[in-house]
């Protein structure tokens, strides 16, 4: 299956090279890597554990990649259906054409070679982790918040809440509103 997935990576990414100019080159059994300029498309495969693959975009002296999905997430397109997984050479061959078209989508709606869209991923990457962090904080604080109701510790309820004020339900407001008056 490793041959196949150079072959079939070939076939199916060849556009890169015919549209793009990208240069080819096979890095192993299980890595293909095309190159413009100071950037280059990574195409993986790990078929020992997880059968996965993706195509990481890079630029060199830059510490960050970003993998397929965050191109089609940038560029406006929906990737919530899509699994990069093959365990079988059918499998295989479909996953890599999926792949490919949505690659070329991506390339279609946004110019990917550019130092722009670089730093533009790398702020979305680091808004998306700032919303997810802030999330997490939102699901504690909210457990903290039930267990101090439920035990009616009224100044724990405040101390919790109060941090969040902006970012509470109505039904919190009422408790922290409710918590307030019963330490007075």
């Amino acid at each position: 299956m490793k041959n196949r997935f150079i072959q079939i990576s070939q076939e199916k990414f060849h556009f890169l090279e015919t549209k793009y100019g990208e240069r080819l080159e096979i890095i192993s059994d299980n890595e293909l890597r095309f190159s413009y300029g100071e950037y280059w498309l990574r195409v993986i495969y790990d078929n020992k554990r997880s059968y996965e693959l993706d195509i990481l975009l890079c630029q060199e002296y830059a510490s960050a990649s970003f993998s397929l999905k965050e191109l089609a997430r940038y560029a406006g397109i929906s990737t919530e259906n899509f699994a990069f997984q093959a365990s079988s050479e059918t499998r295989l061959e479909i996953i890599i054409n999926r792949m490919a078209n949505l690659l070329l989508l991506v390339c279609d709606q946004v110019p990917i070679f550019s130092s722009e869209t670089m730093k533009q991923l790398q702020q979305e990457r680091e808004k998306t982790c700032h919303e997810y962090a802030n999330k997490n904080k939102l699901v504690n604080m909210r457990a903290d918040a039930e267990k101090a109701w439920e035990e009616k510790n009224f100044e724990k309820i405040v101390t919790i809440y109060k941090p969040y004020l902006d970012e509470l339900s109505k039904s919190e407001i009422k408790k922290y509103e409710y918590a307030l008056k019963r330490m007075k």
